[in-house]
């Protein structure tokens, strides 16, 4: 009885924090590690770039200027903003925009999507 009930707190544990890893802002870190490791942080320059091609339809920078209009970097936050670029890149399957669409605008960590 002692050894099941250990066993199921160490799996109720490992799950928890397997949930806590997922839950740290995976647009963020598309964010940062991308768009900084491109920009090192010249937000003029990244809009100047990321506005063409996001309107000509490529699906990093349409995430991109979408993570920039939601964390108000380089532009004033604009959640209305943020979620079209994140949707239209979403909608073409780019799964970083997938995931961001679902954790940053749906909420899914709360056990599923937000009707």
């Amino acid at each position: 009885m002692i050894i099941k009930r250990l066993k199921l707190n160490t799996t109720l544990l490992g799950q928890v924090l397997t949930l806590v890893a997922l839950l740290s802002t995976p647009a963020q870190a598309e964010l940062d590690f991308g768009f900084e490791a491109e920009y090192q942080g010249n937000f003029e320059q990244a809009l100047a770039e990321l506005q063409p091609l996001a309107e000509a339809g490529d699906p990093r920078a349409q995430l991109w200027l979408g993570l920039m209009y939601y964390y108000g970097r380089g532009v004033p936050f604009n959640p209305r903003k943020a979620q079209k670029w994140i949707r239209k890149s979403a909608d073409q399957l780019y799964e970083n925009a997938e995931f961001s669409w679902c954790f940053i605008i749906q909420g899914c960590w709360t056990g599923g999507l937000v009707n």
